[in-house]
């Protein structure tokens, strides 16, 4: 027997409802039950992501782009393309007008430049989505302005007055920057950096690396003088160039 949000559903239940929402033809009895089950297994849902560390909320969307309070139980982008926007705009209660201005709040809490994921998601339509990177969160008294960059989308649209839900993965803090390391030396093991050809023709740079290809490039520009063959006399001139 299915149970969501603690209310079990008999399997004569089940077999009704057909495992899809029956049509405006049936009866009204049939589809309030469908309804009532939706609700609830939306509701089981978002508790089952919360105490997976996921926020999720429901929330109306707007076709308007404009910077304002989108109004009770609204939600927003700034453009109308939604992999164009940059920003999203959420009213401080959701569509049964429960406060969640204190889960919003939580979308800028991480000290990383990347906060966490968002993602807006049709009710009912499981193509009907778009993900974002979320970098930054500015409030204000009605509404909160969540900065974002697209990430992707699904095959479906999400059209005004839609029914959403918005969930969002926060990341975690960014750790402390590690040591750069110790700078190599001529009896010191370490990091160094690799010289420019520029640099090795030059000659006078004693804290870069010469690798083989600069090396030979610089080589093969000294014109030897003629007295110089396969000698000894020959390495000590190169030695001494560089």
């Amino acid at each position: 027997m299915p149970e969501l949000a603690g209310i079990s559903y008999t399997a004569e239940q089940m077999e009704d409802l057909g495992f899809s929402t029956p049509s405006l033809g049936h009866d009204g009895v049939q589809r309030q039950r469908w309804e009532n089950m939706w609700v609830d297994g939306l509701e089981e849902m978002m508790r089952r992501l919360a105490s997976a560390g996921v926020i999720a909320f429901r929330m109306r969307f707007s076709a308007a782009t404009s910077d304002g309070d989108p109004l009770a139980g609204n939600c927003r982008l700034n453009h109308g393309t939604p992999s164009l926007a940059t920003r999203m705009f959420i009213d401080l209660f959701d569509v049964n007008g429960v406060p969640v201005a204190g889960l919003i709040d939580t979308f800028g809490a991480a000290a990383n430049p990347t906060k966490g994921y968002l993602v807006i998601a049709k009710v009912g339509a499981l193509t009907a989505w778009h993900r974002y990177r979320v970098t930054g969160l500015v409030g204000t008294a009605d509404y909160r302005k969540v900065d974002i960059v697209h990430v992707a989308s699904g095959g479906g649209g999400i059209g005004h007055t839609d029914d959403v839900l918005i969930g969002f993965v926060p990341t975690g803090d960014r750790g402390e920057s590690g040591n750069a390391g110790t700078p190599a030396g001529e009896t010191v093991a370490g990091v160094a950096e690799i010289a420019t050809q520029s640099e090795v023709n030059a000659g006078t740079d004693h804290t870069r690396m010469v690798t083989p290809r600069t090396l030979a490039a610089r080589l093969a520009s000294v014109a030897l003088p003629g007295d110089c063959r396969d000698t000894e006399e020959a390495t000590a001139y190169f030695i001494a160039l560089m």
